[in-house]
């Protein structure tokens, strides 16, 4: 079943019950809901549920192997985006992507680089010093 916005909350919901509060408060917002999703995953991994983190990249992939454009481009900049392979939560996330969710994060990547002349490496120590500022 290709996932649609018009599905995609229900698909999560189905694989993640945990999610049910978020992506209904989102719905028809999918940028939001792959945001939660990756707050949930990376909250997973700092709470060293591995089985939790798991979970949720195989949804992504799942996902990503069978969605149009606007989903992949809500799994791209909401969830792959996040993801600093720098960070030690990042890296256990980034480690553990399939490699076809590895290339799509690298082209991101390299699209970055060109775009703003900054690579998606190292964001979190960059977004904290923006923050200091």
């Amino acid at each position: 079943m290709q996932v649609t916005t018009a599905n995609v909350g229900t698909v999560m919901i189905n694989e993640i019950p945990e999610l049910r509060l978020d992506v209904e408060e989102n719905e028809e917002l999918a940028h939001l809901m792959f945001m939660d999703l990756f707050v949930w995953t990376e909250s997973s991994v700092r709470s060293g549920k591995m089985d939790d983190m798991a979970r949720g990249l195989r949804l992504i992939d799942s996902i990503f192997q069978d969605c149009d454009a606007t989903i992949k481009n809500a799994v791209t900049v909401s969830f792959l985006e996040h993801i600093d392979p720098e960070d030690e939560v990042g890296r256990k996330i980034f480690d553990a992507l399939t490699p076809e969710l590895k290339r799509q994060w690298q082209t991101l990547d390299e699209y970055m680089q060109k775009l703003i002349g900054k690579s998606l490496r190292g964001s979190v120590a960059r977004n904290a010093d923006q923050t200091k500022a």
